[in-house]
């Protein structure tokens, strides 16, 4: 389902963003991102991301055009990401 999903919304350009409470599930994404055949460049944020590195990902991801996910932990989420 996710194979079929990201597929579809890069063929419209959109962005997605992959929210989990748990990190071990951000890093199963990651094993399946980073597998043979696949063109997902992505970014990640971790409740551990400093603040240089959650402003360097969030501009990233906003900026260039090639990273179309971006996998977040729900630590790392309300803290200056609206």
């Amino acid at each position: 389902v996710l194979d079929y999903l990201l597929r579809r919304l890069r063929l419209i350009d959109r962005k997605v963003v992959i929210f989990s409470h748990w990190l071990d599930t951000l890093d199963l994404v990651q094993e399946y991102l980073n597998g043979i055949g696949r063109k997902q460049h992505y970014v990640i944020l971790t409740g551990s991301s400093s603040d240089d590195e959650r402003k360097i990902c969030v501009k990233r991801f906003r900026e260039d055009p090639s990273i179309t996910v971006m996998l977040l932990s729900m630590k790392a989420g309300g803290c200056g990401l609206n």
